[in-house]
């Protein structure tokens, strides 16, 4: 007798293929970019401590720095990222539905857009010079990195026999 496999395959309707795409984006990207951000605020917070040499400290500011802003940076995330991240997403589901493939350049050149779009908009606010200089870049790390991951995933779960999508 033979078991059915527990593993779901991919949908064969290219159609619900890029909703998955598109939800794999919706899904991760904020949070991924959330997560980002949180750790360069996590570094500020303990960068004077690990400079004076106290690693302990410099850890425990990290980590407090870190969770600390996740609890804020969460719901943030969702509600400025999605927009983002869906427009990502749609760029890297047009392409597979043109080609059956997801291309990582598909991701990265609309979120790195959006993240220096994003970056130079909002850094002005910024009151001082460094900060804002932080700001843009963490915002445009945020971008790459979480249309990485979401690359990645959206790969991992949608992957066609046979087809390679680098």
């Amino acid at each position: 007798m033979t078991h059915p496999d527990p593993t779901p395959s991919p949908p064969r309707n290219p159609t619900l293929r890029a909703a998955g795409i598109l939800a794999v984006f919706a899904g991760l990207g904020p949070l991924t970019g959330a997560v980002v951000i949180c750790l360069g605020f996590g570094g500020i917070a303990a960068q004077t401590a690990f400079a004076s040499g106290d690693l302990a400290e410099a850890a425990r500011l990290f980590a407090g720095g870190t969770l600390l802003t996740l609890l804020f940076a969460i719901p943030l995330g969702y509600m400025l990222g999605l927009v983002p991240a869906l427009m990502t997403g749609a760029v890297v589901a047009g392409w597979d539905l043109r080609s059956g493939r997801i291309f990582l350049w598909a991701a990265l050149a609309p979120a790195v857009i959006i993240g220096v779009v994003s970056a130079y908009a909002t850094g002005q606010q910024v009151a001082s010079e460094h900060g804002a200089i932080f700001w843009r870049t963490a915002l445009i790390t945020a971008h790459a990195v979480a249309a990485l991951v979401c690359w990645a995933a959206a790969r991992a779960i949608f992957k066609r026999a046979g087809a390679s999508a680098a």
